[in-house]
Formats: C-alpha cells, structure tokens, sequence
C-alpha cells in the first residue's frame, strides 16, 4: 500500500467517525439528524449514489411495504433519491401528516471531503455511509459502504 493511499484511508476513516458521531448528536424530532448538502452534485452523479444508496436500503427497510418520510427539500439531490425511492417501490410522503404502522423517517447529508464527497442515509434502523469520486460522468464508490443498524 503506497503512502498516499494509507493517508487517504486514515483522513476517511477519521472523517466518516467524526461525521458520524456528530451526526448521532444532532437529532431531530424523529432521532435523526437534519437533513444538509454542503456540495452540490451533478445531475448524473445524484442519479448513480441515489440509486446505489436506496438499493442497499431496500436490502434492510423492505420497499412495498414502508412509506419513507422526507422533509420538503429543493435540491436537486432530494429530488432525485425521492424519485430512486419510488421507483425501488417505497411510497414517499414529503413533509405530510401520515399516519401508520409502516412509516420510516429518513435524512441524509452530502458532503465534500477532500476530492471525495460523503454522502450518508440515515433512518432509525440503519444508517447508511459511502464516499464517491464525483466526476462529469457521474460517480464511482471510492470506499466500501458503511452499515451502522440500531
């Protein structure tokens, strides 16, 4: 493993712990933390991380059979994980009063880190965190995705 490598992997080992304890302080009414993007991403590049994230949420938060309450958010972000939630097959309510027995809080947060860009899922079974190389053709895992459940 070459130098620069290993100073890559500890910087975003740090980072995501740090992130992530942060994070877990920062509740909102439903134990989640708010909802931010501090670094816009390209169209395509919000279309690949949404769709890698909300797969690997279907694999612990079954879609069919949840609604996933979001907060209202213009970004293009929000938008594009709402449509990738969808289309997995979860119902999604947006800020709505609803009611149920099947109705799961999510919030997100994407964030520049270095060259790289954090992007975390979070809902009050899992919480969701994986680094992208962001590029003009879209986005590449550069880090294995983090599952923290509980």
């Amino acid at each position: 493993m070459s130098r620069s490598s290993f100073k890559h992997q500890i910087v975003v080992t740090l980072a995501s712990a740090v992130l992530l304890t942060a994070c877990q302080s920062s509740g909102n009414r439903n134990g989640l933390f708010q909802s931010s993007i501090t670094t816009e991403l390209p169209p395509e590049a919000s279309k690949i991380i949404a769709g890698d994230m909300v797969a690997k949420l279907a694999e612990t938060v079954g879609p069919g059979q949840t609604t996933i309450r979001m907060t209202a958010d213009d970004s293009s972000f929000a938008h594009t994980l709402e449509a990738a939630l969808r289309n997995q097959g979860y119902a999604v309510a947006t800020d709505q009063k609803i009611a149920g027995s099947n109705i799961v809080a999510l919030s997100f947060v994407i964030d520049q880190l270095e060259s790289d860009v954090l992007v975390r899922i979070s809902t009050s079974e899992i919480d969701l965190t994986r680094m992208y190389k962001v590029g003009e053709g879209g986005a590449t895992a550069v880090s294995p995705i983090s599952v923290r459940q509980g």
